[in-house]
């Protein structure tokens, strides 16, 4: 028998995506400011500024809950749109509102560090930690912030190395932040150059047994596999979600909730009907729960960078995607 195929998915089409998100939105009226935060963000993606400010413009001309975010996004297209005097003019009116979302801060200080102006990126980073935090952060309340969080403490120690400021405090905490999450050092993940130091550092670490704690994973199925997975096992969607949206949901909060209980490294695993299978043929009484694909497969590190493509698949960035805050 042949083995059954699944067609491609079709290539991530930005515009078509903020379509239908704009569509949704009038349909579902409980969901229209988080749909139009999404279908602004898709216009953005997509090379159509104009649209997405206009969203933005709209969003904000109502009783907004998500206001600061709109306010982030209309900010970066701002700028990247040349309109530099509006943007810092709307960032100044954004502090003055002091917001308590690392997020929040931690966008608008990336902006100011994409545009160059590191000084005043540094001085985003730095309120957005003192705000979210107070004055004298301790790491665990660090960690039970989140990702979000964590990124202030790691920008600030990027911008200010850039800066060429030396190592404080908050730099250090940075260092240890990073360290629970990656092997490879803060500083050198900031300057990968090749020096002669670091090429000793990594030929002595070929020779030693590797001490590196294997990441705590999370069994993803993508659309098609879910789908083949819920034909095969229906009593699963109570385990894993009805849905795929659903599923994919289930996991991100699971992440973000063992990001706040553990230190260990976390990642995703994308897994298939069949792998769920051999595993419940091998092992009939365990759990269903209790399935974690073999690591050797594959695995995605856990939380990407903001604007890096996200881990389910999609194709759009994950701030876009799963890590929109306006769906948690």
């Amino acid at each position: 028998m042949s083995k059954k195929r699944h067609p491609s998915p079709s290539p991530f089409d930005p515009r078509a995506a903020a379509a239908q998100a704009e569509d949704l939105a009038r349909k579902l009226p409980e969901h229209r400011e988080e749909l139009l935060i999404e279908a602004a963000g898709e216009w953005e993606a997509a090379g159509e500024p104009e649209q997405a400010l206009a969203i933005c413009d709209r969003l904000l001309s109502t009783d907004c809950e998500n206001a600061p975010l709109v306010e982030v996004l209309r900010i970066g297209i701002l700028w990247d749109t040349g309109h530099e005097t509006q943007a810092r003019e709307a960032a100044e009116r954004l502090r003055s509102a002091h917001p308590h979302s690392a997020e929040i801060w931690h966008h608008v200080a990336e902006t100011f560090e994409a545009g160059g102006d590191l000084r005043t990126a540094a001085q985003w980073f730095t309120a957005g930690v003192t705000h979210v935090l107070g004055a004298t952060p301790h790491i665990e309340a660090v960690r039970l912030a989140g990702p979000d969080a964590e990124d202030l403490f790691i920008g600030r120690h990027r911008v200010r190395r850039r800066l060429g400021l030396p190592h404080d405090d908050w730099d250090i905490l940075a260092d240890t932040l990073h360290a629970t999450h990656s092997p490879t050092p803060l500083e050198e993940s900031l300057d990968p150059a090749p020096t002669p130091a670091r090429l000793t550092a990594k030929i002595t670490a070929l020779h030693t047994p590797l001490h590196t704690p294997r990441p705590e994973t999370i069994p993803y199925w993508p659309a098609p596999e879910y789908a083949e997975l819920l034909r095969r096992h229906p009593d699963l969607a109570k385990i894993y979600g009805p849905d795929h949206p659903t599923h994919r949901r289930q996991v991100e909060l699971r992440l973000r909730a063992l990001h706040a209980e553990t230190t260990s490294p976390l990642a995703v695993s994308p897994t298939t009907a069949a792998a769920y299978d051999t595993y419940a043929s091998t092992y009939p009484d365990s759990p269903p729960n209790a399935f974690a694909p073999d690591p050797a497969t594959g695995t995605i590190p856990w939380p990407p960078h903001r604007n890096a493509p996200c881990w389910c698949g999609s194709g759009r960035r994950y701030k876009n995607c799963c890590g929109n805050a306006t769906r948690g």
